[in-house]
């Protein structure tokens, strides 16, 4: 796994850039595509995923209801969108993201960083650094065995009571370095000083055998040392899951995202670091003739403006030194653009500037650019649907668990509330009787300006042209919740206090009068302006720093501002 782990180094070590520690030991990234890219991709493909049950038989309507109450509670009560982020940016560095789900059976106890309670299952990213599976096979389901590194103080396994032979494991120190003398990409923010601690501990391996149907632990250091052996009685597949962006034929290796952009990033890079040391090299002289010494004094003494007596003065010129390469910069140019194409349209999808004349070309656009993304988002919501499924087993399975939930109702105006108690008595029918999925657009991240778009599109193109129907059905548009909404989204929570004021609320005099707004005459005119593109203009300079003739056209859209 060696070679994957360095690729995976490297990608983030020019994630992270030159200033982010004393440790990156990189050249400067003054043009970072990387960090670009991977910002773009995790907000749009990460949110906060909402899960789905549903169940066939009339009869268990009810538990259904229940176990979808307890798994939403259970995902925000161990944070599980943290761990999917981290497992989702970790796959566009890795030839996949790794979630270990299962059950803390000690006291509470830290694992990879996170603390988990007594019987709580949990769903943690585990480190590609500290990640293990058997290489020669040609598919996960293959796999002969997988595993987990991950570090627990002597005191957290003696008071666990999950492990054996206590008295023969040695402390460690924590490591730096992977098995094969490689720093491990924690250094890049912790340093490759050997490090100490206050209380001391052990790394540890946990690895899962499918054909055993065991998970053994032994410690780092000491292979041949079984601290914990057990047989496996949770779900089917084992405790790993695996979110793999790009599948390639015959490996068991995923084809990480990021290996796809980082040539043309440190490409980028590379000139542009070029065309820094050059602008910091260009500078202009006066060259003068042995004849002339008078007037290249007059010269050297005269300010801007100034007008000068000179005997000679063709004997008397200016020359230029360095300075940036057109060329070199029409290139940066083009890989800007060429990063952005492989990316799948960096610039559409990260709302970066319009790409085309028209928003009806840029909708087409944007629909054509989110097949890449639609197939990631697929992925993802494939991938947290499995570990939900292992989690709701988990709940379901566990005969000490007792969960109190609300029911929220919304009936018109009014809301109730319903106490439920999911437990072992409460259950009904069995956990394959349940139909356990992710509503796909949770997972799915929502900026509030997006959210005060689809409002607003919403309201215009739905509510307000049925109005006359809705209020037939005894529907009526809550204005002043819709309000308050747009003014949340918006960003504008202060200002919409100060210019509305709700009529026999408290945030408004209970007795000023309603007034109708005058009859108004409108003329809507629409008036077709040409807009420009990010495109259109880094071609125009292409072409202007290659020499190449501009047109009036072309020089005008260069002018004109984008959107």
């Amino acid at each position: 796994m060696r070679p994957f782990r360095d690729k995976r180094d490297e990608a983030i070590r020019q994630y992270c850039g030159a200033n982010y520690s004393e440790d990156t030991d990189i050249h400067k990234v003054p043009l970072n595509l990387i960090e670009l890219a991977v910002g773009i991709y995790t907000q749009l493909l990460v949110g906060d995923p909402q899960v789905l049950v549903t169940t066939s038989r009339r009869q268990l309507k009810k538990g259904a209801v229940v176990l979808e109450l307890a798994l939403n509670h259970l995902l925000k009560e161990i944070l599980f969108k943290d761990s999917l982020e981290a497992v989702a940016k970790d796959a566009m560095f890795s030839p996949f993201g790794v979630a270990k789900i299962g059950l803390n059976a000690s006291k509470t106890v830290e694992l990879g960083g996170v603390y988990h309670d007594v019987g709580q299952p949990y769903a943690d990213c585990v480190s590609f650094d500290d990640y293990v599976i058997d290489m020669a096979a040609h598919s996960f389901q293959s796999a002969q065995f997988e595993g987990n590194r991950y570090r627990l103080t002597m005191r957290e396994m003696k008071d666990s009571g999950l492990f054996k032979n206590l008295g023969k494991i040695k402390p460690t120190d924590p490591k730096t370095n992977n098995e094969d003398g490689i720093p491990k990409t924690s250094t890049v923010s912790r340093g490759k000083e050997q490090i100490t601690e206050y209380m001391p501990g052990v790394d540890l391996w946990d690895i899962y055998l499918p054909y055993e149907q065991m998970v053994i632990t032994v410690p780092d250091e000491q292979e041949d040392l079984i601290v914990r052996a057990v047989n496996w009685d949770g779900p089917e597949g084992g405790c790993y899951r695996k979110l793999v962006f790009n599948h390639v034929p015959d490996q068991i290796m995923g084809l990480p995202p990021t290996s796809l952009m980082l040539d043309l990033h440190l490409m980028a890079n590379t000139l542009i670091r070029k065309l820094r040391n050059q602008a910091e090299r260009q500078k202009i002289v006066t060259g003068y003739a042995g004849t002339a010494v008078d007037d290249a004094g007059r010269v050297q003494q005269a300010k801007d403006g100034h007008m000068l007596r000179m005997d000679h003065p063709d004997r008397v010129k200016e020359f230029a030194l360095g300075g940036i390469d057109q060329r070199n910069l029409a290139f940066v140019v083009a890989l800007k653009d060429f990063f952005s194409y492989f990316s799948g349209n960096l610039d559409l999808l990260g709302g970066l500037g319009p790409q085309s004349g028209t928003a009806t070309q840029d909708e087409l656009l944007i629909r054509s650019a989110s097949r890449r993304l639609t197939s990631m988002q697929n992925k993802v919501s494939g991938f947290v649907s499995e570990v939900v499924r292992d989690l709701a087993w988990y709940l379901w399975t566990d005969p000490l668990i007792e969960m109190p939930l609300v029911k929220r109702i919304d009936a018109g105006a009014a809301q109730f509330e319903i106490p439920m108690r999911f437990s072992p008595e409460d259950r009904e029918g069995d956990i394959l009787d349940y139909n356990v999925d992710i509503n796909p657009y949770s997972v799915q991240s929502q900026t509030p300006g997006q959210k005060f778009s689809m409002l607003m599109q919403t309201f215009g193109q739905v509510l307000a042209p049925m109005a006359p129907l809705l209020q037939q059905q005894g529907i009526i548009v809550d204005m002043k919740a819709f309000l308050k909404l747009l003014a949340k989204y918006g960003n504008m929570e202060d200002d919409m206090s100060e210019i509305l004021k709700y009529k026999g609320s408290e945030e408004g005099p209970a007795d000023e009068q309603t007034t109708s707004s005058p009859t108004s005459h409108r003329t809507y005119e629409r008036v077709n302006r040409p807009g420009s593109t990010n495109r259109g203009k880094d071609q125009v300079l292409m072409n202007n720093l290659l020499g190449k003739s501009m047109q009036p056209a072309e020089q005008e859209a260069a002018m004109r501002p984008t959107g």
